[in-house]
């Protein structure tokens, strides 16, 4: 029974497996006699990706996406055709549009081309065929672009341009970080910064390579650069520019290495313009905060500039470091330099020519004076055709020719042409001053020397705390504890002989040819020894040589143990005599006194004749 169930049981179970079978066959067979046939793309589609060599995949026309890539951000992409390549890469053709929004936004680079292609990554495009970048109000624009997302960086080398709001550049080669937001421009390099106003002229550089900062507004640019502005020409080996924040304005420019620059005013053409000719290791320019002009130059090491001071003077300044200060019309208001300071000026009228030097010159035009001032080391010092003068500090008016110094001042008075000679001294020879303070007014041709005034020429000596001396009348005051040291040739004795003379007051008017000393008067020689209120000494008719000594006023004379009082003493240098007259009275040590109407002292060998009217003319000589 068990046996007859189991051969049922397996016989059932085998015809409902070919039953099963035989339906499934049948709903098989059913869809495949009734359904629809099936596009040509989709079985594309749904066949794996294998392509043969040159086929092109995915080709779409007109496509716009926004895509997104790990951390790079979004993406958009906008071209005519769309396809991908056999060499992996995306390619967009016609009137392209890419627009990198960065990784956080806010930071929108627009790349225009007629190609552009890319990787799966979004790491690095090509952009070729009227190539353009805009970043903000930048715009680059090219034959060809390489940008790498990823680094953030625009690269061509096929020729590029740049423009910004008032900046221009055009290179072989360009290399654009944006998140720095640095350009470094390489070969055929050409700038210009355009002005704000129409009217006012666009500066040029030309250099070979050129590196620019956005954030801070600072150009590099370097090797053979040569920069022109209107008239202004400079050249240099490396050129450095600051922008205002807008880039509207140029700040400064500082040209260096081997600076050269000439800078003019833009006048009519019939106005001459000296301008400033300028020389250095670098030279800064800065201009106004408004406006494209120049407000200051520095320049710093072996400077050596040529401009003009004042009005019909062409002047030349060299130092380690010099300033000029600028008006909005372009006029030198002012100017200093330092470290081995010079200042050549020269009066086109046919002036005389001056040569500045010392540690600091200044010039200021609103005083119309310029200063040097020197060291211990290093003087100031300023020489021209007359005089050559140095001090601690000296300041020459430019327009009155007046001139104040102070510090250990030392003056000299050359020979002139016109044949004058200062005061007393011999023409032909120069007199040389020292003292602490001296003051010159061109007007009267006045010198002025105060404290510790010496004045001499060979062996002749003029010591005074005051002095005055009028160059065009040859007079000649001289005040306060006056001494004077002078030397003669005695008639019939060897060598020279010195004449010290001391005095409150002195002074000398050339028409009498007479040297006065007032107040305290006295004087010394080898022989004698003389006091009285006044003296006055007579020269020559030529030269300086002199002539006659005469005293007034409660004379004394001095000779070894004799002493001769009077009124007045007539002393004869070349007879080397002194004749004693006014009540004159002889007092002899140990021997009383003798009076007379006239007492001559000859100081060659000591005798003095008495003589005596109201005795008959009766003579005394008394022998030393």
């Amino acid at each position: 029974m068990k046996e007859n169930v189991r051969y049922f049981l397996a016989i059932t179970a085998k015809w409902a497996a070919v039953v099963s079978l035989l339906a499934i066959t049948g709903v098989i067979a059913f869809h495949f006699i009734h359904r629809r046939p099936v596009p040509a793309e989709s079985l594309v589609e749904a066949a794996p990706a294998v392509r043969l060599p040159g086929e092109n995949v995915d080709r779409k026309e007109g496509v716009e996406h926004v895509l997104f890539k790990g951390g790079q951000g979004k993406t958009r992409v906008k071209a005519d055709k769309f396809y991908l390549g056999e060499d992996k890469l995306n390619h967009l053709e016609g009137n392209v549009e890419v627009v990198d929004y960065g990784k956080t936004g806010g930071q929108e680079i627009i790349l225009l081309a007629d190609r552009v292609d890319y990787d799966q990554d979004l790491n690095n495009f090509h952009a070729a065929g009227r190539a353009r970048v805009k970043d903000k109000d930048v715009l680059i624009e090219s034959s060809s672009f390489d940008y790498d997302k990823k680094g953030d960086v625009l690269r061509t080398d096929q020729g590029v341009v740049f423009s910004s709001n008032r900046l221009k550049a055009n290179s072989r080669s360009l290399t654009y970080r944006n998140r720095a937001q640095t350009l470094e421009f390489e070969g055929d390099l050409a700038i210009e910064v355009r002005p704000k106003m129409e009217t006012d002229l666009p500066l040029s550089v030309v250099g070979d390579k050129f590196l620019y900062k956005r954030k801070p507004k600072t150009g590099w640019v370097d090797g053979n650069v040569r920069m022109s502005h209107g008239k202004s020409r400079g050249t240099a080996e490396t050129l450095i520019f600051w922008l205002t924040s807008d880039e509207q304005e140029v700040t400064s420019i500082v040209l260096q290495g081997a600076a050269k620059a000439a800078f003019f005013k833009e006048t009519a053409k019939d106005v001459e313009d000296p301008g400033q000719q300028i020389e250095a290791d670098q030279i800064h320019l800065i201009s106004f905060p408004d406006e494209s002009k120049m407000s200051r130059i520095i320049a710093k090491g072996s400077c050596s500039l040529t401009f003009s001071v004042s009005a019909g003077t062409t002047d030349k300044v060299q130092g380690r470091w010099v300033s000029l200060d600028f008006d909005r019309a372009g006029d030198l208001t002012d100017f200093s330099t330092k470290g081995e300071a010079r200042v050549d000026l020269t009066d086109r009228a046919g002036g005389d020519e001056r040569r500045v030097w010392g540690n600091r010159i200044i010039y200021r035009k609103k005083e119309d004076v310029l200063k040097t001032v020197g060291t211990d080391n290093m003087p100031a010092r300023i020489d021209s055709a007359r005089t050559e003068v140095e001090a601690g500090w000296i300041a020459v008016n430019q327009e009155s020719g007046d001139m104040e110094s102070s510090g250990d001042v030392k003056l000299v008075l050359k020979p002139g042409k016109d044949d004058k000679a200062v005061g007393f001294f011999s023409k032909d020879k120069p007199v040389f001053i020292s003292c602490k303070d001296l003051a010159y007014t061109k007007a009267n041709k006045r010198f002025l020397f105060k404290e510790d005034v010496r004045i001499w020429q060979d062996k002749d000596v003029v010591l005074a705390k005051e002095f005055e001396i009028l160059e065009d009348s040859g007079e000649v005051f001289g005040r306060g504890g006056v001494k004077a040291s002078f030397t003669h040739k005695p008639k019939d004795k060897p060598g020279e002989e010195r004449l010290a003379i001391g005095a409150d007051e002195m002074s000398y008017v050339p028409k009498g040819r007479i040297i006065k000393f007032a107040g305290g008067s006295s004087l010394d020689t080898n022989a004698m020894k003389l006091t009285s209120a006044d003296l006055a000494i007579s020269l020559k008719e030529e030269g300086n040589a002199m002539d006659r000594i005469l005293a007034k006023g409660k004379v004394v004379i001095i000779q070894e143990t004799k002493e001769g009082r009077g009124e007045e003493a007539n002393y004869d240098l070349m007879a080397d005599t002194v004749v004693l007259t006014g009540r004159p009275v002889l007092v002899e040590k140990d021997k009383g006194t003798t009076e007379g109407d006239k007492l001559t002292f000859y100081l060659g060998d000591g005798r003095i004749l008495i003589e005596n009217k109201e005795r008959g003319r009766s003579a005394a000589v008394i022998k030393s």
